[in-house]
């Protein structure tokens, strides 16, 4: 029953986590309603006949490049015999001429704090006015406090610790910055005013346009007694802990993580992130995923 709830082929009615597949779609009397005021808001063709034609004839004329290259013997990187074929592995990254400049390069660059480096972004970007007061939704006054409660939760290292390493900052106004100003939403606007300020510099058209992500969830192995529930996991065995699917998009920006089970299926989360970024910004459909906007 576990593996069938996990699996999606029977739900629990009122649960927010084993939901039926149906609860995810848009209503039967407003997917009518909008079928008849106009062309659906998705980036594909809605007639099936059309949508699988013009599938095939791109299929088709892939298949007749792949076959017209292969007799030539100009596919990149892949030689085909008789008995197979034969893919030259990736090169490294950093090419030769590189090598020599690289350490020359890495010299002049200085030696900065992570806290320095903190402080520096937040005055380019603001992005801590995003961690406003949870009763009157001001921004924080002592901003190196703030700043400082987030470093203590990115490396784990405690509150306690943290004022132990912090001169000028009590563990008072840690505990206090951390309990009336940080919460997950904060990390969410944070995140996206970071996101939308990488994107914004010029460096990143190098990268890509942003218009494509990629995405794969990554596992976390947690202490306690986790095996007693018997999630039984073929990759992961049945040891505790929880996997966080990310999307980065082509200019190696994460603007969007969801955490889930690690028995958890990924790809209902790839479809329905599709799905949602296909209505926001519709484009010609592409074999990755558009990214949408961090906000």
């Amino acid at each position: 029953m576990k593996r069938r709830l996990d699996a999606g082929d029977v739900w629990v009615e009122g649960s927010k986590r084993f939901q039926s597949f149906e609860s995810f779609l848009i209503p039967t009397p407003t997917f009518e309603l909008m079928r008849e005021e106009g062309p659906l808001p998705v980036a594909v063709e809605t007639d099936v006949e059309i949508y699988l034609q013009e599938q095939r004839t791109i299929l088709n004329k892939g298949l007749s490049d792949l076959a017209r290259l292969a007799e030539a013997g100009e596919l990149d990187d892949v030689e085909l015999t008789e008995i197979g074929f034969n893919v030259t592995p990736h090169k490294a990254a950093l090419p030769d001429i590189a090598r020599s400049p690289k350490p020359k390069v890495e010299s002049r660059l200085p030696l900065i704090r992570i806290t320095d480096m903190i402080l520096e972004v937040d005055a380019r970007t603001g992005f801590s006015n995003a961690f406003t007061h949870l009763r009157t939704g001001r921004s924080a006054d002592n901003k190196l406090a703030l700043l400082t409660a987030i470093l203590a939760d990115g490396i784990n290292l405690g509150l306690t610790r943290m004022a132990d390493v912090s001169p000028g900052l009590t563990m008072r106004q840690l505990a206090w910055a951390h309990d009336w100003h940080i919460r997950e939403e904060g990390y969410t606007a944070a995140h996206a005013i970071l996101i939308n300020a990488q994107r914004s510099l010029p460096l990143m058209a190098i990268w890509g346009d942003g218009s494509t992500s990629s995405s794969d969830g990554q596992y976390f192995q947690a202490g306690g007694p986790g095996e007693a529930r018997g999630d039984l996991n073929a990759r992961y065995g049945s040891n505790p802990g929880a996997k966080f699917y990310r999307f980065t998009s082509d200019q190696y920006g994460a603007f969007h993580i969801i955490t889930m089970s690690a028995n958890a299926r990924e790809a209902i989360h790839v479809l329905m992130a599709y799905s949602i970024t296909a209505a926001i910004a519709p484009s010609k459909p592409t074999t990755s995923i558009p990214a949408a906007s961090a906000t």
